[in-house]
């Protein structure tokens, strides 16, 4: 009786370990609470923690990037990001996630390169808007603007946000005139928005009917 307790005695141990042993799900959950809060380093422990028990997993993958990137280790979040790409290449998240892990890392060709094809290839205004926010981050006004234009010009003047992204890269240039005018673009389909009535005050200007322009891709449209 005394030699079968001992024999039980591992296997009960190893049972008892196996149960505290913390499950992917909640590494990954204590990462995303550790990383809202910005708390970069227990998020990089327990998305690594993670990866280590399900290398394919895309949240752990994601997780551990953008808290690598909060650490400013963005070569070593890069390489992270690029696995998720692999595994969801048409996540917007895990793009943006890679381009800037890109970015951070100094290797702006590839970083252009990578949101370039991707906005010829899918053709969403949202897809050069990014292409274009990157590029002027990187310095490149000229890519920045003609990526820009290129969302604006797609979407054909319907929604607010190419002629914000717009407004934004004029505004970074400091090119008020024209940035005023996105502005007047996006009030004239947003008469009502606070946010870019302030905006336009900011820069000097007044807003109301007055301020109100019609899109230049809008117009085209009309012609």
């Amino acid at each position: 009786m005394h030699r079968r307790l001992l024999t039980l005695a591992p296997l009960a141990l190893g049972l008892l370990l196996a149960g505290c042993e913390r499950s992917v799900l909640m590494a990954e959950s204590d990462g995303a609470v550790a990383l809202k809060a910005k708390d970069y380093a227990k998020a990089r422990d327990d998305y690594a923690y993670a990866v280590d028990k399900n290398p394919g997993g895309l949240g752990a993958r994601m997780g551990l990037g953008q808290a690598l990137i909060g650490l400013d280790q963005p070569q070593a979040a890069r390489t992270h990001l690029e696995t998720a790409y692999t595994l969801a290449p048409n996540n917007d998240e895990v793009v943006e996630a890679l381009a800037e892990s890109m970015l951070r890392s100094g290797e702006v060709d590839q970083m252009l390169r990578l949101l370039r094809l991707r906005a010829e290839e899918k053709g969403r205004p949202s897809d050069y808007i990014r292409l274009g926010r990157f590029a002027a981050r990187a310095k490149d006004a000229d890519t920045a603007q003609a990526a820009l234009l290129s969302a604006a010009k797609i979407d054909k003047g319907a929604t607010v946000e190419p002629q914000l992204a717009l407004a934004d890269f004029y505004e970074s240039v400091g090119d008020r005139p024209q940035a005023l005018r996105r502005l007047g673009m996006a009030l004239f389909l947003r008469p009502r928005d606070a946010v870019i009535q302030q905006r336009i005050r900011a820069l000097g200007g007044v807003p109301g009917p007055t301020a109100e322009v019609m899109p230049l891709e809008a117009s085209a449209v009309e012609r």
